[in-house]
């Protein structure tokens, strides 16, 4: 997610979208900061001050459905099997959200990989499945 959102950073949206990241997500910021002009990382970091994990997961949750308020967004990961599990968490966590926000998350993984009972992803995309959260297109 971090390359994402520093390629969205990038984009002709990046002012915008970094706005909505320092209202919504200075803990994900302040560790990652080569995302934010220098003079921003001293509030960053007094905001993030004792950020935990969930922390992070939810204000980037909140950041992009606010990054999505008024444009659509679409984020494409492939081969998510070998993603971190923050980012397994994090696309989740914006699964199980039900606030209506104008996201959408193209992720491909290797069939074998999901469908292991052991895998992160795999676990993580079964009840998103089940609830119809999640589209699984072959």
């Amino acid at each position: 997610m971090i390359e994402v959102i520093g390629r969205l950073r990038r984009s002709e949206r990046g002012e915008h979208l970094l706005g909505a990241f320092v209202r919504c997500a200075p803990t994900f910021l302040a560790r990652v900061p080569h995302l934010v002009p220098d003079e921003q990382h001293a509030d960053l970091a007094r905001r993030a001050q004792g950020g935990t994990e969930a922390r992070v997961a939810r204000e980037l949750a909140e950041a992009l459905e606010l990054a999505s308020a008024h444009d659509a967004l679409v984020i494409v990961l492939e081969d998510l099997q070998w993603s971190d599990l923050a980012t397994i968490d994090l696309l989740a966590l914006l699964a199980q959200r039900t606030e209506r926000a104008r996201l959408l998350v193209i992720a491909t993984a290797r069939r074998a990989a999901v469908q292991t009972s052991d895998h992160p992803l795999g676990r993580a995309l079964r009840p998103l499945l089940t609830r119809g959260a999640a589209l699984p297109i072959a």
